[in-house]
């Protein structure tokens, strides 16, 4: 058997090449089953090792050693080989084999020491071996882990083939002129399982890499139909800064698309912004940490929008960098809402500030108004310090309606409008405002008369020119210019209407106020109305006066334009609608003011206003007691309270406010006619004064023919009663 040596070293040489080969397809894909199946083909390599020693007669005393050896590792590779199989198909082992693997194991050991013969030696166990080849075939051809092509169907049935001839080998062996055949065809079988397995293995690998495939492309369209769906805007860049990729929302908040600004650097940082971003990305880039930080970005139209920007490192599966991911969350609404709720809070304050500068201011014009009057009275008619006296009675009387202007700015409250004639307002403010204008500034008017009538209130109107007047005075106030006042009637047709933003087809005023001043620049033209936005420095101006005449002009269902060009000039022009109506003429007061003769007692914390009204209503005849005090005046008169007609008091005093000092008033004398004045109160009105006892209720400044119709009234009415 001089052939057999050189089969059994190439089919040794095959055998462990195969092995080498199933170690290396492990080592790539840890596969368990890659493994085992290594293992036996390792164990089977060496049952030709001792092949090799029985055929070539080295140490013939060991020879049967060599045979044990030879067939345990023919059964412990083909036990491997099932259950790597078995492993493969993701099923375990049945213990019945591993039994049945051991008792051929010392049946192999026990017949080999004992001498038998090849037949009764080797039979049960080949047949044992017969049978796990073939029932390995028989489970690759059950197995659907495969789809198509011929690969199982091979190693199943050479499986099954080496199974038999496995069977066979007690009765081959033996017979010479066969047994070459029989391990030419066993060592054929083993080529074909072996190649047939590692097809089996590359054509599942084809289709789990398929699948993968199939389920990534699953998953790019499930993140990619995120990241379309995203709210926020969400910009990807790459390692150099260029942007890849964007979602819709970006095109849709920023205006780029991504075919615009691909492979480029975003070009919406604005330039007070660079140095604080980069700073940021720096950090990024530096730690791998995700960032989060507050800013402003430029859409493409220039529009300058807040943003919360989340950015952060993308890695690829190897771990490398790969560019970045940046969310920008738009909260310039929320911005703006922030900015609305300071302005409301601003609002509130000014208006619980507004309530106490009224009443100061209101009880000094008091003063005012009361001693010009006095002063008139000692001045002759047609002297021109009764002119001097009468424009700051006039002016006054304007304070008061302006502070009741100012109050109803901050607290929204309701103004009565009537159908009126706006020229004389307009000429009277415009005299107010020539004696406090600086010769540098030229006054040009041009007032056509009865422009017709419109529903306004005419303090509200007065306020609008003054403020419009002041603001143009300010832009001139370096060099000078001229101030120039249009007055005419404007006309908008159905047609005209549907170009004009904010015009109904009409007949309109139109008031103009323009100036030759510095002009306003275009990025704050459009923050010129709003609350406490102003260019002017510090304590020169409020940043209320245009926001007071656009809330004006609205509430009289006006239209406000500014026309400005920097260095020119500013124009603004206030449209009112007219009305068919006849104008509201205001009522002319009598000019003979009441006297009488009773005792009054008159209650103010103020003095000046004390002395102004006890010479006031002394002139008028009456008897004045004056207390600065509300205790003293309560123990005064109740010492004698039948000494006095009329009691007078203020609201707010310390010690004692006006009301519960009515009230005490009341207890000791019931029937006691009494006025309640102030300055301003937020506790009291009309409807409360007369709730609390009160019989009248006056606001200051009062003139002098206003308390003295309210005391003639009050004492007149108690007389009718008594």
């Amino acid at each position: 058997m001089t052939w057999l040596f050189p089969s059994i070293v190439a089919t040794l040489v095959g055998t462990l090449i195969l092995a080498i080969a199933y170690f290396y397809l492990y080592y790539l894909d840890r596969k368990p089953y890659l493994f085992i199946w290594a293992i036996s083909w390792c164990i089977y390599a060496v049952r030709f090792v001792f092949m090799l020693m029985v055929v070539a007669n080295i140490s013939p005393d060991l020879k049967p050693g060599f045979l044990i050896l030879n067939q345990l590792a023919v059964l412990v590779s083909g036990v491997f080989l099932l259950w790597g199989t078995y492993t493969f198909i993701s099923e375990k082992l049945p213990p019945y084999l591993i039994y049945l693997s051991a008792f051929f194991s010392i049946w192999i050991i026990a017949a080999g020491l004992s001498g038998r013969t090849l037949i009764s030696a080797t039979l049960p166990i080949y047949i044992f071996l017969g049978g796990v080849y073939i029932l390995t075939g028989i489970k690759f051809l059950k197995n659907r882990q495969v789809q198509g092509g011929g690969s199982r169907y091979i190693v199943g049935y050479a499986f099954i083939v080496w199974g038999i001839h496995k069977a066979d080998y007690p009765f081959v062996r033996p017979v010479e002129w066969l047994a070459p055949w029989g391990y030419l065809l066993g060592a054929s079988l083993e080529i074909i399982v072996a190649i047939g397995m590692i097809l089996i293995y590359f054509q599942l690998a084809r289709a789990e890499l398929k699948k993968s495939k199939e389920n990534l492309k699953i998953s790019e369209e499930r993140l990619r139909a995120i990241f379309r769906t995203i709210p926020d805007p969400v910009l990807v860049y790459d390692n150099n800064r260029f942007v890849s990729d964007i979602n819709p929302q970006f095109t849709k908040v920023f205006g780029w698309t991504l075919d615009e600004i691909k492979g480029r650097p975003m070009p919406f940082v604005p330039d007070d912004q660079k140095a604080v971003t980069e700073n940021i990305y720096r950090k990024l880039y530096e730690s791998d940490n995700p960032v989060q930080f507050e800013t402003r970005r430029l859409s493409k139209h220039g529009e300058l929008l807040d943003l919360i920007i989340s950015a952060a490192i993308m890695v690829d599966a190897s771990g490398e960098r790969s560019g970045m991911v940046v969310n920008l969350t738009d909260i310039t609404g929320k911005k703006r809402l922030e900015a609305k709720l300071q302005d409301s809070q601003k609002m509130e304050a000014i208006g619980v500030l507004s309530g106490g500068v009224a009443h100061d201011f209101n009880n000094l014009l008091g003063i005012i108004l009361g001693n010009t009057e006095l002063a008139l009275d000692d001045v002759p008619s047609g002297h021109q310090a009764r002119l001097h006296l009468e424009e700051i009675q006039t002016a006054s009387l304007r304070a008061k309606d302006v502070i009741k202007q100012l109050l109803s700015f901050s607290r929204k409250t309701e103004h009565r409008k009537k159908p009126v004639n706006i020229q004389p307002v307009i000429k009277e403010a415009l005299q107010l405002m020539r004696a406090s204008l600086p010769a540098s500034i030229e006054i040009r008017t041009r007032i056509t008369e009865n422009v017709s009538i419109v529903l306004a209130d005419l303090t509200q109107i007065h306020q609008v020119l003054i403020n419009l007047c002041t603001n143009a005075a300010h832009a001139m106030e370096e060099n000078g210019g001229v101030l120039e006042i249009q007055l005419g009637r404007f006309r908008v047709t159905a047609e005209s209407a549907k170009k004009m933003v904010d015009f109904s087809p009409g007949e309109y005023v139109r008031l103009s106020v323009r100036d030759t001043g510095t002009g306003i620049s275009p990025d704050i033209r459009d923050k010129v109305f709003d609350p406490y936005f102003t260019t002017k420095g510090v304590g020169k101006g409020t940043g209320i006066g245009l926001a007071v005449v656009k809330n004006i002009v609205k509430t009289h269902q006006g239209v406000i334009e500014m026309d400005s060009q920097e260095g020119q000039g500013t124009a603004v022009t206030i449209y009112l609608p007219l009305i068919l109506s006849e104008a509201v003429e205001e009522p002319v007061k009598r000019k003979d003011v009441p006297g009488g003769n009773e005792k009054i007692l008159f209650v103010d914390d103020e003095e000046p206003i004390l002395n102004m009204a006890k010479r006031t209503l002394e002139q008028l005849g009456y008897y004045v007691e004056i207390q600065n005090n509300p205790l003293d005046a309560l123990s005064l008169f109740q010492n004698v309270p039948q000494s006095f007609d009329l009691v007078i008091t203020d609201m707010t005093m310390p010690g004692m406010d006006g009301s519960r000092f009515v009230t005490e008033i009341r207890t000791i004398r019931p029937s006691i006619p009494i006025i309640l004045c102030t300055g301003f109160s937020e506790k009291m009105d009309e409807q409360k004064a007369e709730s609390i006892g009160a019989d009248r209720y006056i606001e200051k400044p009062f003139e002098r023919l206003d308390i003295a119709m309210a005391i003639r009234n009050v004492l007149d009415d108690i007389s009718k009663i008594n």
